[in-house]
């Protein structure tokens, strides 16, 4: 039986101009509740930040099944004491952080949406100078480990969503979780996608279809 799905990803796995994302279709066809971590420029950083955090303040537990979907690995985050910009600015959203701060998303040219000069001043000299994918590479390898085994530590039941959609290095997936693993590759066909010029996000037939996938994935691996 399960208590509660958690998805945790990027704007592929959020509400994408969309009125249900797969997550939420999911759960609602298994008749659990359900926890939503995709946000749109969001990065594995946060993937890793948010649902350890859920596990440790047992907020999922082994009862529970985690799906991520990791992105494209240089993406990062960053706390900001700038004050929130408001409803009006319709840009990705932060995170609420600690000390009136706010989480801000970096991604490239993340600098051209940020509401405050200071934020476009530094993500824009971020992405010029500190900003390396063999780099990025290492550290997706060591902190995605590390993510992983604490998940196998706590029993969390987790699907690796590999999708095509998102910008990755192969095999990162240790052999714990190598058969709960998911790919999907349906970017090719327009059906799934979003919009003609747009073949990151899905489109409300590909969530459905995630979802219907998704559930007879875990159907397969007798969790319910």
């Amino acid at each position: 039986m399960i208590r509660k799905l958690c998805v945790a990803g990027c704007s592929v796995s959020d509400y994408t101009d969309v009125d249900l994302p797969y997550g939420k279709i999911l759960a609602t066809d298994l008749g659990v509740d359900y926890l939503h971590e995709g946000a749109g420029a969001g990065s594995n950083f946060r993937i890793w930040r948010r649902i350890t955090n859920h596990i440790l303040d047992k907020t999922i537990t082994e009862e529970d099944v985690v799906v991520i979907q990791y992105t494209e690995i240089v993406r990062n985050e960053f706390w900001s004491a700038l004050p929130d910009p408001g409803p009006k600015y319709t840009a990705p959203p932060a995170d609420l952080s600690h000390d009136g701060g706010r989480v801000i998303r970096w991604k490239p040219a993340a600098h051209t949406w940020q509401p405050h000069d200071e934020e476009k001043q530094f993500l824009k000299e971020f992405e010029q100078y500190f900003v390396s994918p063999r780099f990025s590479e290492e550290e997706f390898r060591v902190n995605n480990y590390n993510f992983q085994q604490m998940l196998k530590n706590h029993k969390i039941r987790t699907i690796f969503l590999n999708t095509t959609r998102s910008n990755l290095i192969s095999n990162y997936v240790i052999d714990y979780f190598q058969p709960s693993q998911i790919s999907e590759d349906t970017h090719s066909d327009p059906k799934y996608n979003l919009r003609e010029n747009d073949t990151c996000h899905f489109s409300e037939f590909g969530h459905r279809y995630m979802a219907n996938e998704l559930k007879s994935h875990i159907e397969k691996l007798g969790w319910i």
